[in-house]
């Protein structure tokens, strides 16, 4: 098509052409628009130039590309549920995937399939995963990164109930010991010392037999076990975040009811009093889900349309704006063409705001572009009319039209000159209302312009009149020369008929068909 690009996974199309990075999630090759757009550095490269990987991962797209005669790679992650793609360049260290399907994590920081994400300051490059500790709690996962070049280390503790990494800690060694102690040390110079100052940390990465040795309350969630209680914990809020989304799509509504029912076959517990009966809360998100399924494609379909008829206004606005030159403006018939526009443009965005899920905002800086032009236009037309010819050729115009309505032989002739007539009584009227909302000083030029006005207007009732007088005229020559013709051609076929008349039916038939034309000729 115009726009070529490349399938990604049948979900994703990126290209580099036409001067930017562009990713659509709609294979549509009329348009070069997508979600995402980047400038490139060359804008003349072809669909083959740029070099594009990619890898699923869970809900996620991640993409690694170098557009054409670029040295550095882009990291860009597309979320499927969100449908947003954002640029991290920071995926391309040692990107690995967080447990049970809720993200990616890097160095420099992490994203998750719910579209939260979050980069860290300071030095990330060079590291290279190195080794991975879960804690017993199953709550808890610390991901270890180091540099070879300085002896860096980069300790990254993921939590699991809270899907964040709380505080990354960064030292040049560390131990951790079997109660979950972590010593670590940082090196404050480059020169050989004796001293190096050390941390010491209380952290949940203990060993299992230390984890089995502590006491329990011996509580019913206690009996369940915390690593199946932080899974139904980080379930419920997954779910919770997935639900109160700010843009939602119909994949993220099936996305809660699929989870809703992960949640209800998986974790036994949920309708205990101690699990504060949350299978009741999971039940009421469920059905509630459900019947926004099912009016969702009804809300998509009205914002598409909401979308398109703002596209298509602001395209009509932007050409009429850009047409406006009121210091080349020389006829007052282009005056009123473009006031009449303007007018009609106003009129139009007024009725934009009754559209559901409409952009008033946008609406709203529209409508100012509008009447900044309309008073523009409005000054250079009162000042035009100011000059004694100024409305000369449109009496010259309207008088034309006299003439030619009387040489007029046919009632379809008049079409024209009516439509000609109607469009400068809408001018002459905007004049009038100009003219009446502006405050004008000099009393005499006010009423100079109010004069030619209504000599103006005076030549259109006259018009008006002759236009139609001869239209009555002609239509009630064209309609009894019409009506001549068909009740003539009536009484043959009333003969015609007659002859093939030779049974009782063709007899009812054909009087059937008479009587329905003769009511017409009598209509």
């Amino acid at each position: 098509g115009d726009f070529s690009h490349i399938a990604i996974a049948d979900q994703l199309f990126v290209d580099c052409i036409g001067g930017d990075l562009t990713v659509k999630i709609e294979n549509n090759t009329k348009d070069g628009k997508g979600i995402y757009r980047e400038p490139v550095e060359d804008a003349n490269q072809t669909l083959d130039d740029a070099e594009i990987a990619y890898a699923v991962v869970g809900a996620l797209i991640i993409l690694k590309i170098k557009p054409y005669r670029e040295e550095a790679y882009r990291y860009l992650v597309y979320n499927t549920r969100t449908e947003h793609v954002i640029r991290i360049d920071a995926i391309g260290l040692s990107c690995l995937q967080l447990p049970e399907d809720q993200g990616v994590i890097f160095p420099g920081g992490y994203y998750l399939r719910t579209g939260d994400y979050k980069v860290f300051d300071g030095d990330s490059k060079a590291l290279v995963f190195r080794r991975l500790f879960r804690a017993p709690n199953g709550e808890d996962v610390l991901y270890v990164y180091d540099r070879v070049e300085d002896g860096l280390y980069m300790l990254l503790p993921y939590n699991l109930i809270r899907k964040e990494i709380a505080n990354p800690i960064s030292c040049h060694g560390y131990s951790i010991f079997d109660d979950g102690k972590m010593v670590i040390f940082k090196s404050l110079s480059d020169e050989p010392t004796k001293v190096h100052p050390m941390q010491i940390w209380q952290t949940p990465f203990c060993t299992q037999e230390h984890a089995a040795a502590a006491p329990t309350d011996g509580s019913y969630l206690a009996k369940v076990g915390n690593a199946e209680l932080v899974r139904g914990i980080s379930e419920a809020l997954t779910l919770q975040r997935m639900s109160s989304v700010e843009k939602p799509t119909r994949q993220s509504y099936e996305d809660v009811v699929a989870s809703c029912n992960r949640m209800v076959d998986g974790f036994y517990w949920l309708p205990e009093a101690d699990a504060c009966n949350m299978a009741e809360a999971v039940a009421g998100l469920l059905g509630t889900a459900d019947l926004i399924i099912d009016e969702f494609e009804k809300v998509t379909a009205i914002k598409k349309r909401s979308a398109q008829a703002l596209a298509k206004t602001e395209e009509s606005q932007l050409k009429i704006i850009n047409s406006l030159r009121t210091n080349d403006i020389k006829a007052i018939e282009e005056f009123m063409g473009s006031l009449t526009e303007l007018r009609k443009q106003r009129g139009h965005l007024i009725t934009l705001r009754e559209m559901r899920y409409m952009d008033l905002p946008r609406i709203d800086v529209l409508e100012q572009q509008v009447v900044k032009a309309f008073d523009e236009v409005s000054k250079g037309a009162v000042e035009f009319l100011l000059q004694p010819t100024a409305l000369e050729p449109l009496v010259t115009r309207l008088s034309d039209v006299v003439t030619k309505v009387g040489e007029a032989q046919k009632a379809t002739e008049l079409k024209p000159m009516a439509e000609d007539v109607d469009k400068v009584g809408e001018g002459l009227q905007v004049l009038s209302d100009i003219i009446n909302g502006l405050a004008i000083e000099d009393p005499t030029q006010r009423t100079r312009i109010l004069e030619g006005i209504s000599e103006a207007y005076s030549q259109l009732n006259r018009a008006r009149a002759t236009l139609a007088g001869r239209k009555k005229e002609l239509a009630g020559a064209e309609g009894r020369s019409e009506f001549a013709a068909q009740f003539k051609l009536f009484g043959q076929s009333v003969v015609s008929t007659l002859a093939l008349c030779d049974t009782p039916e063709k007899c009812d038939e054909a009087l059937s068909r008479l009587l329905l034309s003769l009511e017409e000729l009598e209509g």
